[in-house]
């Protein structure tokens, strides 16, 4: 069975500030927007879902999809920068065969 194929990154540093530490972590972020992405937090838990936005302000939303059984609405789901250790996108098909 084939492996998937995932771009891992890690979250902004400890001592992020306004913004200004956190511009290439929120840069790269903002690339997945509108893709789905798996972010774990810094106290571990795992957040699926669909990139809906990385704010200026320092805040991502994301949409996690609803449950059938138990039923569950689409969730909007918002977690401010720092507080993300890391994410994870699936890679397309075209970069995984690189």
């Amino acid at each position: 069975m084939p492996r998937k194929h995932h771009r891992h990154h890690n979250g902004p540093p400890d001592g992020y500030h306004n913004g200004s530490q956190c511009d290439q972590f929120c840069s790269e972020l903002k690339k997945y927007e509108g893709q789905f992405i798996t972010l774990r937090t810094r106290s571990g838990d795992t957040i699926q879902g669909t990139m809906e936005e990385v704010a200026d302000s320092g805040l991502v939303k994301i949409i996690q999809q609803g449950m059938l059984s138990p039923f569950m609405d689409d969730q909007l789901t918002v977690i401010r920068i720092i507080d993300i250790e890391h994410f994870t996108v699936p890679l397309s098909q075209d970069e995984s065969s690189s």
